[in-house]
């Protein structure tokens, strides 16, 4: 053969081999035998299975001192772990000694039941795996994720308080999905991902599973350009079967032999909870009625991130220095690949699972710390900017893709904030837009009470978290349960509607369960302060003329020296949250569920003041509606919020305010044991709280407590409440960086103001829709009464003049009239009109705007000025 035709021969040679190995690969899908590290397999469960690998062949290293037990994500298979013997995480690890385990999910929509797996019982599964392997080897077991998994790892840690773990390593994993959004602010990035999650909300409830097709055609979108270099090396290999053979274990992983489906209940959580509520940084994880934050994590923590990683950024996977304690032992290690890469491939085989032997054997005390572990520390430079690692150094001068990213940031800023508008309109329409519309329809035969909003939230998310106690969780749907078997056994011990019932405890989830039980029934609640004596007891009675009482354990033997009947909280079935719920069969002619109308009397709070005197608040379903309602429309609470609520249960704010606007916002309702202000801040990480319910001296004493490093990741949104000062609410939102929203309601009128802006410092600002108008009269301190002018009507005060706030009554008001006939004042400024006249001295500006000036008995100003003829 001539030189000449040597290099067409060739050519063909190749493209005859190129075409043979193509149609080998087409008709049989592979060219080489199917790989895999052998294992021993446990069926654990339903869900979940748990292998462990055994080395192919006698180890030359000694083992590493603790097991290692690998998670995959979810939509990919436990091969992940083993794709191939060049790139298999288990086979590096195996060879320098370690004891590998990997929890095998199987396939969701090949098994019974599969794709109706939830987020927790990934996380039950990997704590029940970590069970077993430490039971198998004795030793604390080093839990490690990648990406989703290792979400689930830190869950799962911080749930068992690290009990049998001896550390977390995370590969890729995000923990503050919220930062790989554009640079915009924190309320925005809130209201873009709310828009798109309503807009989606239809087809996502529809939806089964996730195939795996589509999970892998994602990741193949998200990494386009290493997909198309590794396809055009695939092409340039056809006609070399060793290097064929080399890739093609990735190559169908990737193609889509790697993939499974996500099951829709635990790609909807996930979702929800992990992306647009970001729980893994807020904190407020539930899982099986236990309350998690990552603030839980006990055990040193190594993560991996991608340099190049475009599904888990950088920023998002450091988070965990800010979700975990301040004194947590986290370590990086920053590795130049994408988000596979990290795990798959020659870099992780000569970065990754070299480091994370290393890791184990330091953590076993077996050598020292290995020279590239550094710490990482809230506030200081994370490793890959302080060298190790670290990507190359920009250039000099613009290049095209600076320019490109430019813009890029520019288009998604101006995207943000459309969407952020978006959310808003859709959150208003949604949320805010019917509260107001039912309060400006809100008429005396309305069917509304606190009973029905229970049952109407457990219809509408029955399975969403209602409130939190104790680091304990109850949903929707199992307070409603409750409700229903204390509402049924007092049915069979005859309470029916219209009766009056003490109820008698401490602050605690029982009390409100016990006072919703007694509004379903239609009867009326009289809330009795925990500290009364026998005595003052006693008067309680006579005053609410009840004479059956419903008690918990701390209040039985005195109530029985005052009431007739004693029914005990723990006879009901509601001792505790936790406590198993008794079902007593109802009467055949049982009473019809939630009757109450806005008319209708529901609750009766009893007061003590300083002196001992009692005096009681009647309150009706429409007093209650417009507190909840309002408050929950002042407040814009949504089901992500999460509500604190440390106000006491048998205070007006604290149930009619805190606890009832979270029940009709579909929020989560935190109850605090009393109030600490280093609780309070414990608990918003802990719980995850959004929105905190005060009195003017939760915010005075909490700002008197000294900074700390956490305060920067709270998150807190709003404060709401009365009785802030001007210079507290200064402090408040300097120091905190949250809004604030001054309420106040006349205890029995139905009027309601609320300066939802927060704009004007002090005020209480203006009337809710379809709340009472209110005025401000001519009063005099010393004569306690209102000063009419010849006519005989009210006089009423300029704009910014002090005296005594009113408010106009409409329809049944003659109850009130009946209780109360003090506070009524007649032909005030027409013939024939009634208000109330409320305890408080205030002044009104020129917009509309109330500022209270103290009470009657307790005048904020000198009495001469506030005597003063200064009417309109």
């Amino acid at each position: 053969m001539s030189i000449n035709n040597v290099e067409p021969a060739r050519v063909s040679g190749r493209l005859g081999l190129a075409w043979a190995n193509l149609l080998e690969i087409m008709r049989e899908g592979r060219i080489s035998e199917p790989y895999g590290t052998p294992f021993d397999r446990d069926d654990l469960g339903a869900s979940f299975a748990l292998r462990r690998y055994r080395a192919p062949g006698p180890t030359r290293v000694p083992p590493l001192t603790g097991a290692i037990l690998l998670v995959p994500p979810l939509m990919v298979t436990a091969e992940v772990y083993d794709i191939s013997h060049e790139t298999s995480a288990v086979r590096a690890l195996l060879d320098r000694g370690a004891d590998v385990w990997v929890v095998d999910f199987g396939a969701p929509e090949l098994a019974p039941g599969g794709n109706a797996r939830t987020l927790d019982d990934h996380v039950r599964a990997i704590s029940r795996a970590l069970d077993h392997v430490y039971a198998a080897t004795g030793q604390p077991v080093h839990l490690a994720g990648y990406s989703q998994g290792g979400m689930f790892c830190y869950q799962a840690a911080a749930w068992r308080k690290g009990a049998g773990i001896a550390s977390v390593v995370a590969f890729g994993s995000p923990v503050d999905w919220h930062r790989t959004l554009p640079k915009v602010a924190p309320e925005i990035t809130d209201k873009l991902l709310v828009g798109i999650r309503t807009i989606l909300d239809a087809p996502l409830s529809r939806m089964t599973r996730v195939p795996g097709a589509v999970a892998a055609a994602g990741f193949k979108l998200v990494s386009a350009r290493k997909e198309l270099g590794q396809l055009v090396e695939f092409i340039g290999n056809l006609h070399d079967r060793e290097a064929l053979a080399r890739r093609e274990a990735r190559r169908l992983f990737l193609g889509g032999g790697g993939f499974i489906s996500w099951p829709g209940p635990a790609m909807r959580a996930f979702i929800d909870e992990l992306v647009v509520g970001n729980r893994l940084t807020a904190g407020g994880l539930v899982l099986d009625g236990d309350v998690v934050s990552l603030r839980d994590l006990t055990c040193p923590v190594l993560y991996f991130i991608g340099q190049h990683d475009e599904i888990a950024r950088p920023p998002t996977v450091r988070a965990i220095v800010d979700a975990a304690p301040a004194d947590a032992q986290i370590f990086e290690s920053a590795v130049p690949a994408g988000h596979f890469g990290i795990v798959v491939g020659r870099v992780a085989q000569a970065q990754t699972w070299p480091q994370v032997a290393a890791w184990m054997s330091w953590i076993g005390n077996a050598t020292p710390p290995p020279p590239w572990l550094h710490r990482v520390a809230r506030g200081l430079p994370t490793p890959s900017t302080t060298g190790q690692a670290a990507s190359s150094p920009p250039p000099s001068t613009p290049r095209w893709r600076d320019v490109l990213a430019q813009s890029l940031d520019a288009l998604t800023g101006k995207a943000a904030d459309a969407g952020a508008e978006l959310g808003r309109h859709l959150e208003n329409a949604r949320w805010q837009v019917p509260r107001l519309s039912a309060l400006a329809t809100l008429r005396d035969d309305t069917a509304i009470s606190l009973g029905r909003a229970l049952a109407d939230g457990a219809a509408a998310h029955g399975d969403q978290t209602l409130f939190i106690w104790a680091g304990r969780a109850v949903s929707y749907a199992q307070a409603n349960a409750r409700v229903d078997a204390v509402a049924a056994a007092l049915a069979l011990r005859g309470v029916s509607a219209g009766d009056a019932i003490a109820v008698w405890m401490d602050s605690r989830p029982s009390l409100l369960m016990a006072i919703v039980a007694l509004n379903r029934l239609g009867a009326v609640a009289a809330i009795m302060p925990p500290e009364l004596t026998a005595t003052a007891a006693f008067d309680a009675a006579s005053l609410t003329r009840t004479e059956i009482a419903l008690v918990d354990p701390e209040h039985t033997a005195t109530a029985a020296q005052v009431f007739t009947t004693v029914i005990p909280i723990k006879t009901l079935g509601v001792a505790t949250i936790e406590g198993p719920v008794s079902q007593p069969t109802p009467p055949t002619d049982g009473p019809a569920a939630n009757p109450g109308l806005a008319r209708e009397l529901a609750l009766i709070f009893v007061r003590q003041d300083q002196d001992g005197s009692l005096r009681t608040t009647h309150i009706t379903n429409r007093r209650w509606a417009f507190s909840a309602l309002g408050a929950a429309a002042a407040c814009m609470l949504t089901g992500r919020d999460t509500v604190y609520c440390c106000l006491p249960l048998h205070h007006p704010s604290g149930l009619l305010v805190a606890a009832s606007s979270a029940l009709v916002g579909g929020a989560r309702l935190a109850l605090a044991q009393g109030y600490a202000p280093l609780q309070l801040l414990h608990d918003a990480r802990t719980y995850g709280v959004t929105v905190v319910f005060y009195a003017g001296e939760v915010c005075r004493r909490l700002v008197q407590v000294p900074r700390s490093g956490d305060e920067h990741a709270l998150p807190i949104r709003l404060f709401a409440g009365s009785g802030l000062d001007a210079d507290t609410w200064r402090q408040m939102k300097a120091r905190f960086r949250a809004g604030i929203v001054e309420f106040y309601g006349a205890s029995e009128a139905s009027v309601v103001l609320v300066n939802a802006s927060g704009e004007k410092i002090g005020s209480v600002g203006r009337p809710l829709p379809g709340s009472a108008q209110v005025a401000i009269a001519s009063y005099d301190v010393e004569q306690r009464a209102v000063r009419r002018g010849a006519d005989g009507h009210v006089l009423a005060m300029a704009a910014g003049a002090p005296g005594l706030l009113i408010a106009k009554l409409e329809g049944a008001w003659d109850q009130l009239g009946a209780r109360a006939p003090q506070a009524i004042l007649a032909d005030v400024f027409a013939f024939g009109d009634h208000w109330y006249a409320t305890r408080e001295l205030a002044t009104m500006d020129a917009d509309g705007d109330v500022f209270l000036r103290g009470r009657v008995d307790r005048p904020a100003q000198p009495a001469t000025k506030l005597s003063t003829n200064d009417a309109a």
